[in-house]
């Protein structure tokens, strides 16, 4: 006659199990997170930067929107969003100098002149 194993064994054993599989999903998390972290640090580094200071070009002409009888809604302009992040009073002292300031805006008129 076969014997049976009592139902508590196969308890125990669903539950060590259950563990060990626990540990192991833990443990390859680790480690997938040391090779992100360590191991690959300098590509991603470099991929965040590169998202960064990326600059994309879209030139694209729209058209002028007139209303029904004829007044021009919306006509078709260059434009551009300028940011300029100033972190602190050195920089910002440094930035608003006659001799700085003067060259940025000879350099943003070169560029807005190209258009």
């Amino acid at each position: 006659m076969l014997s049976q194993k009592p139902i508590h064994t196969n308890l125990r054993y669903f539950v060590v199990f259950l563990y060990l599989g626990v540990a192991l999903v833990f443990v390859l998390l680790i480690f997938a997170l040391y090779r992100w972290q360590i191991v690959y640090h300098d590509k991603f580094s470099a991929l965040a930067k590169a998202q960064i200071y990326q600059q994309n070009a879209t030139i694209s002409k729209r058209g002028t929107v007139y209303s029904a009888d004829g007044l021009v809604l919306a006509a078709d302009h260059p434009s551009w969003d300028l940011i300029i992040s100033i972190t602190n009073k050195q920089d910002y002292q440094k930035f608003f100098d006659n001799k700085h300031f003067d060259r940025f805006k000879k350099t943003i008129k070169e560029v807005i002149d190209k258009d």
